[in-house]
Formats: structure tokens, sequence, C-alpha cells
């Protein structure tokens, strides 16, 4: 199926040079994925914190949302300040 997947500019940088990603790309996946395999697939640091949003609304639990055709998937840094 695909699902759109969108990278925080930041992301970009912190993912490996090989992993040529676009903002707004078009990725193909497996029926049954979820919003964190597709965060997984970005071979980030380990344990760096993201906010994932899916058409929108943010996960609660990557884990445990599971991905549907022409979904919009949105990965940022987590982010502080005032």
């Amino acid at each position: 199926m695909t699902i759109d997947v969108r990278i925080h500019p930041y992301l970009r940088q912190c993912i490996s040079p090989s992993e040529k990603l676009v903002h707004g790309e078009k990725w193909e996946v497996s029926e049954g994925t979820t919003a964190a395999q597709v965060v997984a697939m970005l071979s980030l640091p380990k344990g760096f914190p993201v906010i994932v949003m899916v058409n929108g609304f943010s996960c609660s639990d990557p884990t445990q949302t599971v991905l549907k055709e022409e979904d919009s998937v949105l990965i940022s840094p987590v982010m502080a300040g005032g």
C-alpha cells in the first residue's frame, strides 16, 4: 500500500546520507504496517525522541497505530522552547 511520509528537515540531517528522503515522499509499505515501523525504517539514532502524526493527529501509541492506504505520516523531533 502507498503512504505519504513527511519528515522534519532536522531529522533528514540525522539519518544516514545513503537514505535520500524527500519531504512528502510516497512509500510502499506492507498491509498492517504501524507508524512505529515507519519510524524504524529511518535508521535514526537509537532512542531518538520523535513525535508521530497520522493524518494530522498525534499518535498516542505509534506501535498500535496501523496505517491505511494513502495515510499521511509526519515525523518530527521532540522540541521544547518558549
